[in-house]
C-alpha cells in the first residue's frame, strides 16, 4: 500500500490524483471541484468533506461514508455506490448518471 501523506486540495489540484483511496479517512477535507476518474473509494470516509462540484467518473465507491458531506453540484457518473450512504450527505444536491446503488437523476 502506498502512503500519500497528508492529502490536501492543493496536492490534488496539481495533478496528484491517485487511483486508490480504499479505506482512507478523508474526513473534513476540501476536495471541491476536483475530477476523479476510475478511482477506488471502497469504504472511504468522506464525513464532513467538501465535495461541492467534485466529479466522480467510473469510480468504485462501495461502502463509502458521506455523512454530513457537502455534495452540492457534485456529479457521479457510472459509479458503483452500493452500500454507501450518499443519501445521508448533509448539504446540497448531486447528480447521478448510470450509477449502481442509487437512482439516476438525469
Amino acid at each position: 500500500m502506498f502512503g500519500f501523506g497528508k492529502l490536501t486540495r492543493d496536492k490534488l489540484a496539481n495533478g496528484n490524483v491517485q487511483k486508490e483511496y480504499n479505506g482512507k479517512d478523508l474526513t473534513g477535507l476540501d476536495l471541491s471541484g476536483i475530477t476523479f476518474t476510475q478511482c477506488e473509494f471502497k469504504n472511504t470516509n468522506f464525513t464532513s468533506t467538501n465535495l461541492s462540484k467534485t466529479v466522480f467518473e467510473q469510480c468504485e465507491m462501495q461502502g463509502a461514508n458521506f455523512t454530513h458531506a457537502n455534495i452540492d453540484g457534485a456529479s457521479f457518473e457510472q459509479c458503483e455506490l452500493q452500500s454507501s450512504n450518499v443519501e445521508t450527505a448533509g448539504r446540497g444536491k448531486a447528480s447521478y448518471s448510470q450509477c449502481e446503488g442509487v437512482e439516476d437523476t438525469d
